[in-house]
């Protein structure tokens, strides 16, 4: 599941209150638009401030484990599959099922595999680069030792979200590969 909203200051009000609620009660269960989120005791938070054209943004991430028949429904992957251009393309998926890195079209099917043993290879954060599209918007690029692009990202609102695609594209760099009909 994966949910992403603007909240004006009357919701977010509502959702910190009743995040707060959840956290300072036993059952540690939240309601989030129809969802319920168990929280575990081992959760941890991360605090983002930052600044940038004026604009301030300030990101509250909460992690924590789920349980295990949810965890092993929840994988990561490279899809592989032939475009109707005759071209061999990859995306890596998040465990969420989100898409965060695509790559260029192949001529073989050979080549795109290579190309995703690229991405396993290169998964480090110094061979991502930031980069800004015509229309502000931030987004990244994973780029070989020798400098060759392997894929790139979708366009971000922010550089934070961008910053957390590359840690995902970290995190699931290792996992299994699907070929889609």
């Amino acid at each position: 599941m994966e949910l992403e909203k603007s909240l004006t200051k009357a919701e977010l009000i509502t959702l910190l209150e009743a995040l707060t609620a959840a956290l300072k009660s036993d059952g540690s269960s939240l309601d989030l638009d129809g969802n319920r989120i168990d929280l575990s005791d081992a959760l941890t938070g991360e605090i983002e401030y930052e600044e940038e054209d004026g604009q301030a943004e300030l990101e509250i991430e909460l992690s924590w484990s789920l349980p295990k028949a949810n965890a092993e429904k929840r994988t990561g992957g490279y899809e592989l599959f032939q475009g109707k251009d005759e071209q061999w393309y990859f995306n890596l998926k998040s465990a969420n099922q989100q898409i965060i890195l695509s790559s260029e079209g192949y001529a073989s099917k050979a080549s795109a595999l290579k190309g995703i043993e690229s991405v396993k290879s290169n998964a480090q954060s110094e061979q991502f680069e930031h980069l800004t599209s015509v229309s502000n918007q931030p987004y990244f690029v994973l780029k070989a030792k020798n400098g060759e692009v392997i894929g790139r990202s979708q366009m971000y609102r922010r550089k934070a979200g961008c910053d957390k695609g590359i840690r995902s594209v970290i995190a699931n760099s290792q996992c299994d590969t699907a070929e889609r009909a």
